[in-house]
């Protein structure tokens, strides 16, 4: 949970988004993948994805409390990209998974999760 509660300051979306239950498919079971997870120590510069597996869709429904949670309030949205990235920590977390309803997760470099390639940022 150490690098859940870097990112989001509580569990009330994890809750929201855990609780979405329907009779004939798996309800969403949120987590976050890439290969920075294996970091030890601080997570400065990570790049992660976080996935809910959201068969159902009703998720979608709670896109506006996916950013009140986030610890860090400094962020910039990509939209385009569907990633935030937070300025103090430099983390850059896909969301397109919780906040879009597509069957097929759609991202710029999916190297970055298996630390392929870098991307750095202009201060």
């Amino acid at each position: 949970m150490r690098i859940w509660s870097t990112i989001f300051k509580d569990e009330i979306w994890l809750g929201a988004v855990s609780d979405i239950r329907s009779p004939c498919v798996s309800p969403p079971n949120p987590g976050l993948l890439g290969f920075d997870l294996l970091r030890k120590g601080r997570l400065d510069g990570a790049y992660l994805a976080l996935i809910i597996s959201d068969y159902i869709g009703d998720a979608l429904m709670k896109k506006e409390q996916v950013f009140a949670s986030f610890k860090e309030q400094d962020y910039e949205y990509n939209e385009e990209l569907s990633e935030v990235w937070f300025k103090r920590s430099w983390i850059t977390l896909h969301i397109g998974d919780a906040i879009k309803l597509e069957e097929i997760l759609s991202m710029a470099n999916p190297g970055r999760l298996f630390g392929l390639t870098s991307i750095k940022r202009e201060l």
